[in-house]
């Protein structure tokens, strides 16, 4: 996928385009955005400017629920003010960033009472965008900043959700709030407008009760909520300070962690969790630096040394240790399988197996460059991580048009590349920090190969390798030469007709191979491995 940026930078750098996106990012309304990529820190600012009521003005009865504590509180709020201002004036703990400018999704409430709820004005687009990004969404969620109290909203109550996810504006960091469960600046999983119905009439998947909330996994750190993929809940685990995103369904069978590529997240194998759910336990991670994931600044460290192979394979071996709590099978695509073997040979004891789909080749590693091209590719790289290029390019990349070529690029089956899957890969895009993440990794051409991990794995840790042919950035006839000898592979297959990511384009083909994986590599497997895959729908 890295060389497939390449001609879309070469692109921009011959029409202007970067210069185009960098003059954009500078005169942007309020520095708040660039492109689509420009959300940075925020402070929760006690946003619309009222401090107190008005002498003698006419009021209705509020009611804020603390959902982290329990605690309420009744307050007059003055007609004509919104519900944000009304809190901050009563010193209700409602967070606040963006100055009432829909930026922002930290004063999201719950409106408790549907019939209240259906008296309050519809949402306006702006609210609706910013609602997708607000930790734990309802079905009567609202921004507080655009509910105004009127007559008709006497009596009303609302929940302020145990957290919040706090996008960055204006270069101000918010401060903790005694009614926010986790610190400003942390994130949570979307749920984009076109999945609330879904998600809440999915088969299998009751929407829970407001303020309802699954008990996390072994080893995480918070309660789980639900996703909009049916069974399927997702948490947060603290690995070596950060908050790591995790998905999961099922509660029997052998445990299975998903792994995404560059780029990818959890939400990515949307279509194989809550399949493989049905009979294993089935996880799925954002790496550190991706997804809903945090995103350390890499230049406070030595380059390279914090987003790579060895801490990702660390993170996965943790994880399957801390939270699943015993060994498990690992399915991985693209750099991630990179990860997922280094994870192999780190900790076999707690890697059953590994998974590789359409593993990356690594194309702009240094061994794979001809000496002529070594000093080009390094300057192009410090260009991109050095000046305001990067950031410009970045800024052109992370549009929806953009990413919606590149994905048509790497699936096969163009009709397979829906606004869902657009919305799912350029999201965790625009959080804070994923600029400097895709800048450091991109430049990133050291390392382990592949086939170097593969020539390392323990004869314990057996690999499959699936391979859509129809990639058009990792070749399957080298990955054939490369790695189908390697000891420790048990199996080649291909998929014809199939691009980069064949669990989202062909889940159909996909997940059966994953549990016949599993089954054939199970300790208490009988050795035919016919029925794990039979047992899939």
């Amino acid at each position: 996928m890295l060389r497939s940026l390449l001609p879309a930078l070469a692109r921009a750098l011959a029409g202007g385009e970067a210069a185009a996106c960098a003059s954009r990012a500078a005169s942007a309304a309020g520095g708040r955005r660039a492109g689509a990529a420009a959300f940075h820190a925020s402070a929760a600012h006690r946003h619309g400017g009222s401090s107190s009521d008005e002498e003698g003005a006419e009021t209705i009865a509020v009611t804020f629920v603390c959902e982290k504590d329990g605690s309420e509180v009744t307050v007059a709020a003055p007609i004509g003010k919104n519900l944000l201002e009304v809190a901050h004036a009563n010193d209700v703990e409602l967070e606040g960033a963006c100055e009432a400018s829909l930026a922002c999704s930290t004063c999201h409430v719950v409106v408790e009472d549907e019939e209240a709820f259906h008296k309050i004005p519809e949402p306006t687009e702006d609210e609706l965008d910013m609602l997708d990004l607000a930790f734990g969404l309802t079905e009567t969620s609202r921004l507080g900043c655009q509910v105004i109290a009127a007559k008709e909203l006497d009596g009303l109550r609302v929940r302020i959700p145990a957290a919040t996810r706090n996008f960055y504006v204006d270069g101000h960091l918010a401060p903790r709030s005694a009614c926010v469960g986790r610190p400003a600046g942390s994130r949570s999983a979307p749920w984009p407008r076109s999945q609330r119905a879904a998600a809440a009439g999915a088969a299998g998947s009751p929407r829970p009760a407001p303020g309802a909330a699954a008990a996390a996994a072994p080893g995480a750190t918070a309660v789980e909520t639900p996703t909009p993929w049916p069974g399927v809940v997702e948490g947060y685990w603290t690995w070596r300070g950060h908050r790591i995103r995790y998905q999961r369904c099922g509660d029997a069978g052998e445990p299975v962690l998903l792994v995404h590529g560059f780029g990818g997240n959890a939400d990515h194998w949307r279509k194989n969790t809550p399949v493989l759910g049905k009979q294993f336990r089935a996880y799925a991670i954002d790496l550190l630096g991706y997804g809903f994931s945090d995103k350390p600044d890499p230049r406070a460290a030595p380059r390279n040394s914090l987003y790579n192979f060895d801490t990702w394979g660390d993170q996965l071996t943790d994880f399957t240790e801390q939270v699943i709590g015993g060994p498990a099978w690992l399915s991985c695509n693209s750099v991630g399988g990179l990860a997922g073997l280094t994870a192999g040979i780190r900790r076999p004891d707690l890697v059953r197996g590994v998974q590789l789909l359409n593993i990356s080749l690594r194309g702009l590693h240094v061994e794979r460059q001809a000496p002529w091209q070594r000093p080009l590719v390094a300057a192009f790289q410090r260009l991109l991580q050095e000046t305001p290029l990067g950031a410009a390019f970045f800024g052109s990349v992370a549009t929806p048009a953009t990413v919606r070529s590149i994905l048509r690029q790497a699936y096969a089956d163009g009709a397979a590349v829906t606004d869902e899957l657009v919305d799912v890969i350029l999201r965790p895009g625009l959080t804070p920090g994923a600029v400097a993440v895709f800048l450091d990794f991109i430049g990133f051409s050291g390392g382990p190969l592949p086939e170097q991990l593969l020539a390392a794995t323990p004869a314990g840790v057996p690999v499959s390798i699936l391979w859509g042919a129809a990639d058009p950035w990792e070749d399957m006839a080298e990955g054939r030469r490369l790695f189908a000898s390697q000891p420790c592979v048990t199996e080649f297959v291909e998929l014809p007709g199939v691009g980069h990511c064949p669990m989202d384009e062909a889940p159909d083909l996909v997940n059966p191979l994953i549990a016949a994986f599993i089954a054939n590599t199970s300790p208490a497997s009988s050795g035919d491995g016919g029925g794990g895959a039979a047992r899939l729908s």
